[in-house]
């Protein structure tokens, strides 16, 4: 998996990823998020005002599991 970057190093090509957003608690990470068309900040299960604290940085998502298929 990949490590923390810069928010200002984020992809803006509509790639997935999780950010982390800082808070008076120390902060939280928001997954699977990713810049729109108009550049805003979007995530499908979040309103886009409750992303309006700017996130400082970014990681990608990691890769899914790989499933192995049992026959039996």
């Amino acid at each position: 998996m990949g490590e923390w970057q810069d928010i200002g190093s984020a992809p803006r090509d509509g790639t997935r990823f999780d950010i982390w957003i800082p808070s008076d608690d120390g902060g939280y990470r928001v997954t699977d998020v990713h810049f729109n068309a108009r550049g805003a900040l979007t995530h499908d299960g979040i309103r886009a005002k409750d992303l309006a604290r700017w996130p400082t940085h970014w990681m990608p998502l990691p890769a899914p599991p790989i499933i192995n298929s049992v026959e039996g």
